[in-house]
């Protein structure tokens, strides 16, 4: 990546760590001792990482603290993930977001995926801190017909 000019990346959870730790994956499960290692190799090729996904942050705080004190280790401004839409995991985790300064994006994956309508990232972000929001693939969206849909009906209403 130095070598490309790549300064930012976003950590994929199961990646492995390097050639010499190859069951070692890179994410909130891994091993505490390997943390140090994988801060001095994304340091050493002047890499930043800046988010952390697609993740499952769970539907109880604890599992939800894990993936935060993983990232906030790891320096990290975004955890990417698609939770279940439940009003209340999403208050839990805007106060989590607010407390560690981390933000959270939905991300979305094809239809019939849970955040393939973006409708349904507005619906869990209304009312939470902007630290709450989207992680947009339009692809995905185009892909499950939602663009295309609200494109007809823009031209069918005029």
């Amino acid at each position: 990546m130095k070598y490309l000019g790549i300064h930012y990346v976003e950590l994929y959870g199961g990646q492995k760590l390097s050639k010499e730790n190859p069951k070692i994956t890179v994410g909130h499960e891994m091993p505490a001792q390997y943390i140090d290692e994988l801060l001095a190799k994304l340091k050493e090729t002047g890499v930043t990482p800046v988010s952390y996904g697609v993740v499952q942050v769970g539907d109880t705080e604890a599992s939800a603290r894990k993936v935060f004190d993983w990232a906030k280790k790891m320096g990290l401004e975004n955890v990417v993930s698609e939770p279940k839409v439940d009003l209340q995991l999403f208050a839990m985790l805007d106060k989590l977001c607010n407390e560690y300064q981390i933000n959270l994006a939905m991300h979305d994956h094809p239809k019939p995926s849970t955040y393939w309508n973006p409708e349904t990232v507005l619906k869990v972000s209304e009312g939470r801190s902007k630290r709450i929001g989207s992680c947009a693939d339009t692809g995905h969206w185009y892909r499950s017909a939602w663009c295309r849909s609200i494109a007809s009906s823009s031209s069918t209403a005029g």
